[in-house]
Order: C-alpha cells, then sequence, then structure tokens
C-alpha cells in the first residue's frame, strides 16, 4: 500500500533513533513491506527490535501524507518517463542499425487486414478508418489494395477494381458515383465529411451499406433534369471511409460497418517515422531533429512531417533547421502542464500554479494531465519491443 520513499524512510529513522537505537544498524529498506501502511510497517519494526521510544512521536497530519502522496506521484511519473525513454532510445537504435521494418508493419497490421477482410465478407459492406490528420489512413487502404492486385477505375474504360472520392460532394453526386460503380467494387472516401452533414446523403449511404430484405436497394426521388441514371438501382460494392472523427450522431452508419481506431501516441510515431525515414531515404538526421525538438505536447506530429522537413533540407541545407523549427508547434496547454509538472515539488503547487495561469479549472488540469501521460506511455497495442527481427 505505501512505498518506501525518503519521506517515511526519514520517519522511520527518528522513531528508531528515539528509542536509543541508531538508525544505521537497521537496514529499513529490507525491513520494509510495501503491501503494508506506514503504521503497520513501523509496528512490525518496532516489535521485531524491540523499540520503544523514550519519548512521544509526532502524529503524522493527514496533510503531510497527502503531501507525500503527491512527491511519490511526481517522482513516479518522471521514473517513468526516464524509462521509456531509455527504451525508446534502443529501440530507436536498433531500428537505425536494422534492414527491416518491425513497428511499420505492426503499426499497420489490422487496418490493412480489415481492408482484406471487407474485401472478402459477403456479410459486411464497409469499413470505417477514423483517426487524426496525417497518419496514414488512405495511404494504408491504398496500398493494401494494390498489394493485393486491384486496380484503380479507368475513367476512359470504365475498366478497375476500386475509385476514391475525395473533398465535396452533393447528395446527387454521391448518388451518381455509387450508381457508376454499383457492381463489386471498393469505393474509397476519403476526407469527405460534409457528406454526413446532409440528411440525404447519409439516408443514401445507409442504404448502400445495408436493408433488412437483403437487397440493399438506393434511391434518390428528385424531378431534377441533372439525374441522368435511374432513380432506384441495387448497389452490390463496398465502401471504405477514411475520417479524422466520426460524429456521435452516425452510430447508426459505424454500426453497420468495421471500425478502426488509428491512433499512436508521441514514441510510436516518432518510431515509425525513423522506419519511414527508412524506406524513402530521408536522412535520420532529421528524424533526429523532430524528436530532439519536439515532446508529447507538440500536437502536429504525423507522418507527413519528415517529408515536409526533408524538403526543406533539400533546398535550405544552411539554415534548415532554423525553418523546420517554425513548423513544430505545441499544444500551450499540454506543454504548461509539462512544464509544471517537471519543476513543481507535488502535483497540488502545479495544479495551483496552472489555475493562476490559466484561469482554467483543476479538472482541466487533470484532463491534459492524463493526456500527457497516455503520450509518456507505451501503449499495448503498439508497443515498443526492443528485439528488431531481421
Amino acid at each position: 500500500m505505501v512505498k518506501l520513499s525518503a519521506f517515511y524512510k526519514d520517519l522511520i529513522a527518528k522513531f528508531i533513533k528515539s528509542a536509543g537505537v541508531e538508525p544505521d544498524t537497521i537496514d529499513i529498506t529490507a525491513e520494509w513491506d510495501s503491501s503494508l501502511t506506514y503504521h503497520e510497517n513501523k509496528g512490525l519494526i518496532a516489535q521485531k527490535f524491540s523499540l520503544k521510544p523514550a519519548i512521544r512521536e509526532k502524529t503524522i497530519t493527514a496533510k503531510e501524507v497527502k503531501e507525500e502522496a503527491d512527491r511519490t506521484q511526481i517522482e513516479n511519473l518522471h521514473r517513468e518517463e526516464e524509462h521509456y525513454r531509455q527504451i525508446q532510445d534502443e529501440a530507436i537504435k536498433q531500428i537505425k542499425e536494422s534492414k527491416s521494418t518491425p513497428y511499420l508493419d505492426n503499426a499497420f497490421y489490422v487496418p490493412k487486414e480489415l481492408v482484406r477482410t471487407l474485401v472478402k465478407s459477403k456479410d459486411i459492406h464497409g469499413l470505417i478508418l477514423q483517426g487524426e490528420a496525417g497518419i496514414g489512413k488512405s495511404h494504408v487502404v491504398l496500398q493494401t489494395l494494390s498489394e493485393d492486385n486491384l486496380k484503380l477505375v479507368d475513367r476512359d474504360t470504365n475498366q478497375g477494381d476500386f475509385d476514391i472520392l475525395t473533398g465535396y460532394a452533393t447528395p446527387l453526386e454521391l448518388y451518381m458515383f455509387l450508381y457508376n460503380n454499383k457492381e463489386n467494387r471498393i469505393l474509397v472516401f476519403d476526407d469527405i465529411m460534409k457528406l454526413f452533414e446532409n440528411e440525404l446523403s447519409k439516408g443514401i449511404l445507409l442504404s448502400a451499406l445495408w436493408n433488412p430484405s437483403g437487397k440493399r436497394i438506393v434511391n434518390y426521388y428528385s424531378t431534377t433534369e441533372k439525374l441522368t441514371v435511374p432513380k432506384t438501382f441495387e448497389f452490390n460494392s463496398k465502401i471504405i471511409w477514411c475520417v479524422n472523427n466520426l460524429p456521435e450522431e452516425l452510430q447508426n452508419i459505424k454500426s453497420r460497418c468495421y471500425f478502426y481506431e488509428m491512433a499512436f501516441n508521441y514514441k510510436e510515431k516518432l518510431n515509425i517515422m525513423y522506419e519511414i525515414a527508412k524506406l524513402k531515404k530521408i536522412p535520420f538526421e532529421i528524424i533526429d531533429f523532430i524528436k530532439a525538438n519536439t515532446n508529447e505536447a507538440y500536437e502536429n506530429i504525423d507522418f507527413r512531417l519528415p517529408t515536409k522537413l526533408f524538403n526543406i533540407y533539400k533546398h535550405h541545407s544552411k539554415n534548415w533547421e532554423k525553418l523546420a523549427v517554425s513548423l513544430l508547434k505545441p499544444d500551450e496547454n499540454l506543454q504548461m502542464v509539462r512544464e509544471l509538472l517537471s519543476k513543481s515539488a507535488t502535483v497540488n503547487e502545479a495544479v495551483q500554479e496552472f489555475i493562476i495561469e490559466t484561469g482554467k479549472s483543476r479538472a482541466t488540469f487533470f484532463r491534459y494531465k492524463k493526456e500527457l501521460i497516455k503520450h509518456i506511455k507505451v501503449s499495448k497495442s503498439q508497443g515498443i519491443d526492443t528485439e528488431v527481427k531481421e
């Protein structure tokens, strides 16, 4: 229940000394049981060594216990951050020395296999890949389809296995796109969230994904002369969405599809960037620069960044770092919480300074703190393995 910190060790030492025994003659660390409370540990030590203080021991107040818990939490956070930093440094060293790309392969294994599963599926007709911009959602979809020898539709011959819809599309344009690709194709919707803002578009999409009768019938009842295809048709293709964020009100669409959230913490992104650099022949110096000039509080760390900085590197060899650093922007609130946790003696001290500096609440501080810890730790699903297999 209680870890032996310097605070508790000092209290036990004073207790031992008050009983007329030199503290150095008892190995407090060896006697301490972390599964017990401070008072239980003190009692066992007193019993084992027949300690009877000559004077009344000072009572530990609840405030002192809380302050010590706060200090311990800060110490543990710093220790944990250093632990994961050492693991990552070792991982990066092996990435640089290895010819394989295990982190890249592991990071995109699930979405790639879900694409393949959708292609073969007879019952599920949609896949949603959700994640922040720039982490490779559309890239992994198109790469997987190409790896499996599926061909992009040729606009002239209308031959091919998959087609792509990007940007903005009206309900009519969506309907006609579906009609023109209604037979046994994979349709990739890339960054077209505005489709979901229109009720007619949502209805069209829902019909394309599922129908209780088994046949997916799509309708567009309108008198517009712009409609040059039938007002109803059976849809036999499949749809993949790549979205930054799926609104809550679209759960009925999500429930009809495979759904996977592509999310990486800061350390995972760096590892993957080193492997991207290896594949694209980008100097490791670029990723070293990103690692040295960013931390868990930076919000624009994505897989497009190495290419952006490499272009600056190639065209501005003398002052590329000055230009590159201007593209690296932290989330100011996360950065403040990170700095406060780094310099404060206790969590409560950091909270109070945060409230004074920002005018924001205690709850907001802990929300940012939770976000930081998520990026500091290595996730269980995408964890760092220091053994790189050739």
